[in-house]
């Protein structure tokens, strides 16, 4: 750079003291675009990993977090204890009652317990 500017190549600098300063920006560095395509695989990773009912046998949710996301430990973390509210929630709540199963329970409250027809009495006659 002294060189280049020894020689008109560069301007010389504007501060009385002649300094300046070198910035270069990162050649590794991914840019947005690079960065929002990373995240549209992780993602589509993570949406087939979430509809196969088997994956989570083979590849724990923490884990599969850890390698389809790419999360650092802090986040990882986050992750995983949020499954775990979600799991314990849902196992604290009843399933849905379908129309048949609600159909069945209050037939079976109702006196009778037979579509809310009487139930008939069958008499036995006994020979001895």
């Amino acid at each position: 750079v002294d060189r280049c500017i020894q020689y008109g190549i560069l301007p010389k600098p504007k501060s009385e003291q002649n300094d300046y300063e070198i910035t270069w920006s990162d050649l590794f560095s991914t840019s947005d675009k690079d960065k929002s395509e990373v995240g549209k695989i992780r993602a589509e990773a993570w949406r087939a990993y979430a509809s196969n009912p088997v994956a989570s046998e083979l590849i724990p949710p923490e884990l599969a977090a850890e390698l389809f996301l790419g999360l650092d430990d802090d986040q990882l973390d986050i992750v995983i204890k949020t499954l775990k509210r979600v799991y314990e929630k849902s196992q604290e709540e009843e399933p849905p009652i379908s129309p048949e199963e609600q159909r069945i329970i209050d037939d079976e409250e109702e006196p009778g317990g037979n579509n809310g027809q009487p139930v008939e009495e069958i008499e036995e006659t006994v020979n001895l």
